[in-house]
């Protein structure tokens, strides 16, 4: 599980090393780690949302993301014993081509953050 957090987390550290002057909004980590975990294969850990934004955060992010869900363009892994969405990911290719609709439809929803 570590090792599939390892690609967005390196990208992470690379954004934050290079903006390290100047403080990130919880918006701005927020929309940081939808456009950089869309972007990877293994997708957004949903768990980790909830933990880091709060539950509120992902039911938007899922609402944002239901037509891309629909038209097969995304998926939403879910754990087996609760059922819970666990990770979000892109369909490849088909959802990586439309990656920035689909990024722009969940940013669409997500509520503002202080």
């Amino acid at each position: 599980e570590a090792i599939k957090h390892l690609g967005l987390e390196r990208a992470l550290e690379r954004y934050q090393d290079i903006d390290s002057k100047r403080d990130i909004s919880r918006w701005e980590e927020l929309t940081d780690h939808v456009m950089l975990g869309l972007r990877l294969l293994e997708g957004i850990d949903l768990e980790l949302m909830r933990h880091k934004f709060g539950g509120d955060v992902v039911q938007h992010l899922l609402k944002g993301v239901a037509p891309a869900v629909d038209k097969n363009l995304a998926i939403i892994d879910r754990k087996e014993l609760d059922s819970k969405p666990s990770r979000l990911r892109l369909h490849d290719p088909e959802g990586f081509l439309r990656s920035s609709d689909i990024i722009s439809d969940i940013f669409a929803e997500l509520p503002g953050l202080e």
